[in-house]
């Protein structure tokens, strides 16, 4: 018997916890792991999926839809907080053990079906100590770990870089990849260390 993972990730858009999905189910690909990929309809996630990786499974987004499409799974490995209580409700039914990664650091809900959701998964990896520690405050009997978000795999394109240069010589450039989500990326202090350095 194969082992097979099902990986629900029902984000609307296309940043970096997808992306991190779809690098996970790339490498996982490699040693024969069977998969599936549960993702939102019409989603670039599942737009971007090969299918040869992993079988793809378009859902609505909602619980019931995640728990539909996570059937015949030994293990689910949810990517974003929206598909919990998904994962919850198999986890319910036929005992399908979840994980859950957390990629943000916004509080956890307290009420008893978060509580549950929490507590039930097999384990919680947080991409860094301080999204842990919230985890860990808010439900401290849930097994938690930090595992950081591997590389991205982006190449960076030199002459773009050259010619971003070329239009501001003699000036001092400071990029930055990732959303513009001043909460969670902090990109004022890349702006106040740009000011210093320049």
């Amino acid at each position: 018997m194969t082992f097979s993972i099902a990986h629900v990730n029902v984000s609307r858009g296309f940043r970096g916890g997808e992306r991190q999905t779809e690098l996970l189910i790339e490498e996982l690909s490699k040693i024969g792991v069977r998969q599936v990929l549960v993702a939102r309809k019409e989603g670039e996630l599942l737009r971007r999926m090969d299918q040869s990786k992993a079988q793809l499974r378009a859902v609505s987004g909602g619980p019931l839809s995640v728990f539909n499409a996570t059937s015949g799974v030994d293990i689910i490995h949810v990517h974003e907080g929206r598909s919990v209580y998904g994962a919850l409700l198999r986890n319910l039914v036929s005992r399908t053990p979840y994980l859950i990664t957390r990629r943000v650091n916004n509080p956890l809900g307290v009420h008893w079906l978060a509580r549950r959701a929490y507590q039930r998964a097999s384990h919680i990896a947080a991409v860094a100590r301080d999204i842990a520690n919230i985890v860990e405050l808010t439900y401290p009997t849930a097994a938690t770990s930090v595992i950081h978000s591997g590389s991205s795999g982006f190449v960076a394109d030199k002459m773009q870089a050259a010619a971003i240069r070329g239009r501001y010589p003699e000036k001092l450039i400071v990029g930055h990849v990732g959303a513009l989500d001043n909460r969670q990326k902090g990109q004022e202090y890349i702006i106040e260390a740009a000011r210093r350095l320049a």
